[in-house]
């Protein structure tokens, strides 16, 4: 491989890292979290109470995480810094503001 294309490569990963989403599921809990260490504040969105906003905690580290139920379909967004963000996730939909929303479907 040769040198620039190493670097691009190198460079795509860890771009994609900065705003890393991922969730987990445990005893019916959806643990979500994201990887935004520059953000001052970090807001969860969601379908299962009308999108209230529900501040994210940063226990120790870069990842600002919640937890929700996990029993039902949902879609959501972040608020980061005052700006929505929807990061790259598996199933999205556009919303009525002309954004996007993710879409959280528990497996059966």
């Amino acid at each position: 491989m040769k040198r620039p294309s190493l670097l691009l490569l190198i460079v795509g990963v860890v771009l994609a890292g900065c705003a890393g989403h991922d969730y987990v599921v445990k005893n019916s809990q959806l643990y979500l979290s994201l990887n935004k260490p520059e953000a001052k504040t970090v807001y969860f969105a969601s379908s299962l109470d009308g999108f209230k906003l529900h501040r994210m905690e940063r226990p120790g580290g870069s990842k600002w995480q919640i937890v929700v139920p996990a029993e039902r379909e949902l879609r959501y967004f972040y608020v980061v810094d005052d700006q929505v963000f929807t990061p790259p996730c598996r199933f999205k939909e556009r919303d009525d503001f002309g954004t996007q929303n993710c879409i959280y479907v528990p497996e059966m």
